[in-house]
C-alpha cells in the first residue's frame, strides 16, 4: 500500500456516514413527525443543520471555485433544506429559515 496515495486514509479508515447524511435519514424515517411536533426537538435539528450548512460554505470559501463540484453532503444538505421548506406541517419560522439558507448556499 502506497502511503503517498491521495485516497490513503480513505482506504485505511472505514468511511463513516456524515452528520448530514444521517440528518437526512432522520428526515425519511417515520419518526421525524415526533421531532416536527416538539419545538424543542426541531430547534435541535435545525442547530445541527445549520452548523453543518456553515461548515459546507466554509469549505467552499477556501476552495477554488473554478474547480468546484456540488459534494454529496451539499446536495443532502439541499435535500434537507428544500423537504423543511416545503413542509407545512413544519412551523412557518423554520420554513422560512430553511428558504434562507438555501440562499446562502
Amino acid at each position: 500500500m502506497d502511503v503517498h496515495d491521495e485516497n490513503f486514509w480513505a482506504k485505511i479508515i472505514p468511511k463513516q456516514e456524515s452528520e448530514i447524511k444521517t440528518l437526512h435519514a432522520q428526515m425519511q424515517k417515520s419518526s421525524f413527525k415526533s421531532t416536527i411536533n416538539n419545538a424543542d426537538k426541531m430547534a435541535v435539528f435545525m442547530d445541527s443543520v445549520r452548523k453543518n450548512m456553515d461548515e459546507i460554505i466554509e469549505t467552499k470559501l477556501n476552495m477554488n471555485m473554478s474547480n468546484y463540484t456540488e459534494t454529496e453532503e451539499e446536495e443532502s444538505l439541499i435535500s434537507i433544506l428544500t423537504a423543511i421548506s416545503n413542509n407545512k406541517a413544519i412551523h412557518s419560522s423554520h420554513r422560512e429559515t430553511a428558504g434562507e439558507w438555501l440562499n446562502e448556499i
